[in-house]
């Protein structure tokens, strides 16, 4: 979407905003002054420009605001999966392959009670699956480009004089 707007008591002061189809503001720019804003699936990561400092930290997790487990054992015990184990330690079972790698034992590897598992570091707090995070699709980034007929109404019946 394109806005553009003019203050006709300071002369010289054009405001145009160009906005993605979910309305978040890609392109600010107030007279001769920008700014540039930047997204991905719809968070903020930062924005940089002329209006205002680049800013892309605000947005991020420092690795210090991190909970990080530390790496340790696990002795398995009856009925443990790998599933069930990284629910239990980090409260997120699709982290299960984590252990599996780091163990070198195939995901459907049957464990064994009193088993003694290596338990990698994982930052607890902050990590990618299937329901937090979601590819870059390009027909997203572009929005609609069906062409749409646009009515143009008939001219009036008024005469022009000749």
């Amino acid at each position: 979407m394109y806005v553009r707007g003019s203050n006709t008591r300071s002369e010289g002061h054009d405001r145009m905003l160009i906005s993605n189809r979910d309305g978040q503001v890609l392109f600010r720019r107030d007279g001769k002054q920008i700014q540039d804003f930047y997204y991905a699936n719809g968070k903020v990561l930062g924005e940089s420009g002329t209006l205002s400092d680049t800013n892309f930290e605000s947005h991020m997790v420092s690795a210090s605001k991190m909970q990080q487990s530390a790496p340790g054992t696990y002795a398995v015990s009856s009925g443990d999966t790998l599933k069930g184990i990284a629910q239990k330690l980090w409260g997120d079972s699709s982290l299960w392959y984590l252990i599996a790698d780091a163990n070198s034992i195939e995901p459907t590897a049957a464990l064994k009670q009193g088993m003694s598992l290596t338990i990698p570091t994982v930052n607890n707090n902050v990590h990618n699956n299937d329901s937090t995070f979601k590819p870059y699709n390009a027909a997203d980034a572009i929005g609609k480009i069906d062409a749409e007929a646009i009515h143009v109404p008939p001219p009036s019946n008024h005469a022009v004089p000749r």
